[in-house]
């Protein structure tokens, strides 16, 4: 039979391994939320704010997310583009002047719209990152729940209010980026029309020296259409003069 001294230590000494359990666990019911909202379909319209790449942002996404294929509209500085993540592929999709879309490499895509990004892994793996409940807003005209997360490898922190089963407001700072959404009307529902291309697409032919994240460094084409994020609208409407672009 163990003394009390003896109990006490061994007390002492499980204590703080069953802490970050418990800790994970307290988390206000945000990984069950995110998690929900990783597979619900939607559409919402976002006012967006921020700086990224040290330019303003100041303009509206909406969000057509029907897992696992989703469609984001941006239209920022005069600007207009939609990046759509579909079964066949990751395109991108501008409509300054003549309509046009260009397959692209997902990871190169997803690069191009900071926030989505980050929204898509926390929803991915919700447990693992370091999470306080905040408080409750009213959000589009429902009651959100706001919880602030932390320990992510591509931003420092967020915050996150999801209402309705879906995310309603988001506010991340990265590396190089800050940006804040704030949704201005929702509805539970995407059409099929919704995710379908516009047009037929673009794909640029392999060039050798050509990087699948860019056009930099590509020889004799080297600075004529330079990689921009999607969130600089002036980026948006430029194109790329390299011979043997075909449509699919």
């Amino acid at each position: 039979m163990l003394r009390l001294s003896a109990l006490l230590g061994l007390l002492a000494t499980v204590a703080p391994l069953a802490m970050p359990l418990a800790h994970a666990q307290d988390d206000g019911g945000f990984a069950a939320l995110a998690a929900g909202a990783a597979g619900a379909s939607y559409t919402v319209t976002y006012q967006v704010t921020g700086s990224a790449s040290g330019q303003a942002i100041d303009g509206l996404q909406t969000w057509y997310m029907k897992p696992p294929e989703s469609r984001f509209d941006m239209s920022i500085g005069g600007g207009d583009a939609s990046m759509y993540m579909l079964s066949s592929g990751s395109y991108m999709c501008t409509r300054i002047g003549e309509l046009s879309c260009l397959k692209m490499p997902a990871a190169q895509l997803g690069q191009q719209n900071p926030a989505a990004n980050v929204q898509g892994q926390v929803q991915g793996s919700p447990t693992n990152y370091s999470v306080t409940p905040t408080d409750t807003r009213v959000i589009a005209g429902q009651e959100a729940l706001c919880f602030i997360v932390s320990g992510g490898a591509d931003f420092t922190d967020a915050t996150f209010c999801y209402g309705a089963g879906v995310p309603l407001y988001m506010a991340v700072n990265g590396a190089g980026f800050n940006m804040v959404q704030e949704a201005t009307s929702f509805s539970n529902s995407v059409s099929a029309s919704d995710l379908q291309l516009p047009a037929a697409p673009f794909e640029l032919p392999s060039i050798p020296g050509l990087s699948a994240g860019g056009l930099a460094d590509a020889g004799p084409h080297a600075g004529r259409c330079p990689p921009r994020p999607l969130h600089q609208a002036r980026g948006l409407g430029r194109r790329c003069a390299l011979p043997g672009i075909r449509r699919r």
